[in-house]
Formats: C-alpha cells, structure tokens, sequence
C-alpha cells in the first residue's frame, strides 16, 4: 500500500515539475521576446501539408545531427544538404499522418524527455545510405548540470544558441518529430516476416553451389575461323542483299582513309632489361627465319609461335592498319616496302618482329574492295556462331555423362579448328570450376546476364547435375555441370543463430517498410499538390 502511494505522489511531482519547467521556459524566452531566436524569417525551403519548413528548421536539424560542423562545400559534395531536408519532409509527412490515426503528443512529453533524458528526437532520412553514419532517434543534449541534474539554464542556452529556437518551435519540431518516430514504429510492426520467408531468405543467402563450366562465344573464335577467297566469293554471290546492308551502315569507314599498310607478322616479346629472356627471343625468331628461308608455310609458323594473340590466330594476318598507328620502328620499316616484301627480325616496344607486307591502301576504298572486307567478316561470325552451338552441345552432352578432363575441351576445339600446328592458344574457351558461391554472387565474371545464368544454376541439384542443353545469352553458349550443391537448412541451425538471422531480416523489412512508406507518403502529397520545395536559400548556407 505505502509502495502504491509512493509511486503516485513520484508521478505526481514529476507531472507538476515537468509543468514548471513548461511554465518557466514560456515565461523566460518562449512569449513575444523568443522571436528573436528564430532563423529564415519568412523565407521557407519546403511546404509539407500545411506546414512551412524554414530555413531556421534547417540549421536547427543541421545542429543535432552535428552536420552544421561540416564544411558547406563537403555537405553538398556528399548530398548531405538535399538529405536533411528529405528527413525534414519525412518528418512531417510522417507526423501528418499520425494525427489521422489518432497519435497525440503533448509539449509536457516533450519537456518531460529533455529534464529526464537529456535527449531530444532527431531521425535521418529512410534513404540516406548507413555509410554516412547520420544521427538517427535520440540524440543527448547538454542540459545538465556538474552533479548531473536537470539545468534549466543549460537547456534554455542549447535551445536558443546551440539550436538557434524559440522554446515553441523547438515543442513543435520535437511534437513532429515524436509523431513521425510512433508512425514509423506502426509502420515496422506491420512488417513482420512469416515463417516461410524467413525460411526462403536462408536457402538464397547461405545456399550454395560449385560449377565447372565453359563458356563459348563467337567473338573468341572469330579469327580462328579458316576463310578462303572461294569462300568470300560464294558468300557475296548468295548474300547480296546482307553484304549491301552492311556496306550501308558501315561505309563511312571505308572513305578519307589515311595511308594503310596490310601486313602479318611474328611477334616473339623480349625484355632489354633480361639478358636471357632476350636470348631465347632472339635465338626463336632466328629459327622462325631459318624456316621461312626453307619455304616452310608463315601461316603456320605464326601459329605456333607468334605472342601477338590477336594476328597469331589468325597466321599472322594483321589486316589494314594505318601507318600512324603502328610503333616507330615498325613504321619505318614498312612504309618504303614494296609489297610482298619480308623484313626483320626488328625490335620495337620490346618485342621482336618478323613482317610480310601484302598492300597498300589510302583515301577511298572502292565498294567491291570494301564489301569483301565485309563479306569475309560476316562468314567468319556465322561460322563461329555455328561452331560455338556445335561445340557447347557437344561439351553438354559429356557433362551429362561425367566430370571431363581440361584436356577434352582443348582437344575437341584444336579438332573442329583444325589447329594441330598451333603451340599455346590462350583466352580460348576452357572448363573452369568455381570455388562455393551463393546465388548474390558472381562467380563466372561474364561480361553478359550473369543473374539469368545464376538462376538457372540453382535450379540444378546434386539429383540433376547438368542441364540437357547449354545456357543460352544472347550468341553466347554456356555448357556446365554443378559438382556441389549443399542445402542450406534454417531448422538445422541452433536457437541463437536462428534468433540472430531472424532479427537480421526483420530489421532490413522494417527498414524497406519505412523506405516505401515514405515514397508513397511523397508521392501522394506531391499528387495532391501539398509538397511545395523552395531550396534557393540553401545555396548561402
């Protein structure tokens, strides 16, 4: 009994300090004489359903959230300016809409948190990215005296010097702002995550797979593709209409061309600074002219030897190049040449060069030089399209039946190209398998849809291993097979990490509900023309 009425008369002090403390900041700076505490005049940044936001609003938030200590060049560099007044909007949208559905908030609860907390209320915008570290609730203010009790001198300086406010416009902005913080609250409490949600989100983020995969596109085998001059020539004659249609679109690089010198080459690299690596370059090229001096075939000599990856694959065969584009040396060399001319080995850009000049070429290129051009590129991407379907069914299939050997691949490719005479050939496709990743992440680094290609990847299991066909993006092929496929169980895992990733994943839906609120909050009120933004007096602050 004596407990029950102690604790009624501790209510009843607190409510009637409480009351003083109100009484006493009205009668000292909140009447007529607090106006001169007031920052922006008539001026105003946003109008939000009635309610007009200042300028003074501005600095005041800018205070609490130590902003007003940033310089003001920093602030608009990092948005910080244009995310204040979001979080002001918010405010009062959000306040707005407390009232409708009966919150009330009391200037007593106000003056009650400031003499019992030492704190007032200051929320940051849904939108503004966690790395920026923004205040967001409560936020301590120094009221307090050396013993630790409430100062109402100390609270009366913050609010009129720290936070430039009439002790009114500080009730009315923390009134709005405990309104726009108990909406938000109701908005999180809607967003509760069901059982199988929760369930789902686990498998997505902790499941895993690994894969062995190869991936064909045409643009890799392009110049391996062997054409000959018949071949360009029945392609002109069965495809005219294509061929005329590509010269439409692309004639304009075949006009006011500068001197052009079409050429193949041999590249061996070699380093000045490498005594011995400058040896075994130098020793190879003299085997490479050793050979050519026999008659043996530069095609394929540039095959199998040349490190210039691009021209190697295709024997060398460098094509049209202007003379400016070329290295110094080079340039030098081949610019008086007399077409079928071989010269080299010599040095540039730190590799040695061995080059057969086939032609010369400025100013305009007659039409049925140019269609050729094209028509020669054109077979070479049907034909590389059709080799990658041929060669990604053909992987599919014997990663249906198996794990495969790096050795097969390499072999069914050096088969259908016929490049037994070829040494190394890099950045061709090849199995690769991945380390474990979950279905966030992107492992094969594709330069197309790697998400699509994720998907259909989880879609597969240890029952189902490997696809019936390859993946398809675009004119690319993707032939693959998973080699682990562990579930990722949320039942199996213990009371305390259960508890972690469900709070995990509620707060992100509580956040995401609050973020959407917002947006359709904004949305209607700019609708109903009720959002008003004026940000030209930001720009002197």
């Amino acid at each position: 009994m004596f407990d029950r009425l102690a604790g009624k008369l501790q209510t009843a002090v607190l409510v009637g300090l409480v009351s003083l403390i109100s009484l006493i900041f009205v009668l000292q700076f909140g009447g007529p004489q607090a106006q001169g505490c007031t920052s922006g005049g008539a001026s105003y940044i946003a109008r939000v359903r009635g309610t007009r936001l200042q300028l003074g609003d501005f600095r005041s938030a800018a205070a609490l959230m130590r902003m007003d200590r940033v310089p003001a060049e920093l602030r608009r560099e990092l948005g910080l300016d244009q995310l204040l007044v979001d979080a002001l909007i918010e405010r009062e949208l959000f306040a707005a809409e407390a009232r409708k559905v009966g919150f009330e908030v009391s200037e007593d609860k106000i003056m009650q948190r400031l003499a019992q907390r030492g704190e007032a209320l200051m929320s940051a915008a849904s939108t503004a990215p966690p790395y920026l570290g923004l205040r967001n609730g409560p936020v301590p203010v120094p009221v307090r005296d050396a013993d630790g009790n409430f100062d109402i001198e100390a609270a009366k300086r913050h609010i009129q010097y720290g936070q430039q406010r009439s002790i009114k416009e500080f009730s009315r902005e923390q009134i709005a702002e405990t309104l726009a913080l108990n909406m938000r609250e109701l908005v999180r409490q809607s967003a509760a995550v069901a059982p199988t949600a929760l369930r789902a989100r686990y498998a997505t983020e902790r499941e895993t797979r690994v894969v062995t995969y190869a991936l064909f596109q045409p643009r890799d085998l392009e110049d391996l593709i062997p054409v000959s001059d018949a071949d360009v020539t029945a392609f002109l004659a069965s495809e005219p209409e294509r061929v005329s249609e590509a010269y439409t679109a692309q004639s304009e690089r075949f006009k006011d061309l500068p001197r052009q010198v079409n050429y193949r080459q041999i590249v061996v690299s070699t380093d000045s600074t490498q005594p011995e690596r400058q040896a075994v370059a130098t020793a190879t090229m003299k085997d490479i002219l050793a050979n050519l001096d026999r008659g043996a075939d530069f095609a394929a000599l540039a095959r199998r030897h040349s490190e210039d990856l691009a021209s190697g694959r295709r024997g060398g065969e460098v094509g049209f190049r202007a003379l400016d584009a070329l290295p110094v040396e080079l340039k030098a060399a081949v610019e008086g040449a007399e077409p079928g001319a071989r010269l080299g080995p010599m040095m540039a850009e730190n590799a040695l060069y061995i080059v057969e000049v086939k032609g010369f070429r400025e100013g305009d290129v007659s039409e049925a030089d140019a269609k050729r051009e094209l028509g020669e590129r054109l077979v070479r991407r049907a034909r590389a399209e059709a080799l990658v379907e041929q060669l990604a069914n053909a992987t599919q299939a014997a990663l249906r039946d198996g794990p495969l050997e790096a050795t097969w691949l390499e072999a069914q490719i050096k088969q259908a190209l016929r490049l037994d005479d070829v040494g190394v050939v890099s950045d061709l496709p090849v199995l690769k398998t991945t380390p474990a990743f979950t279905r966030g992440e992107r492992p094969l680094k594709l330069q197309l849809d790697e998400g699509s290609v994720i998907k259909e990847i989880f879609a597969l299991d240890e029952a189902t291993p490997a696809p019936e066909a390859p993946v398809v993006s675009g004119k690319a092929r993707i032939a693959l097979r998973i080699e682990e496929a562990p579930s990722a169980d949320f039942d199996q895992l213990d009371a305390e990490a259960q508890a972690e990733f469900r709070q995990q994943v509620q707060a992100e839906h509580e956040d995401r509900a609050v973020r959407v609120a917002s947006a359709v909050l904004r949305h209607e009120a700019e609708k109903d023309r009720a959002l008003k933004l004026k940000l030209d007096a930001l720009r002197t602050e």
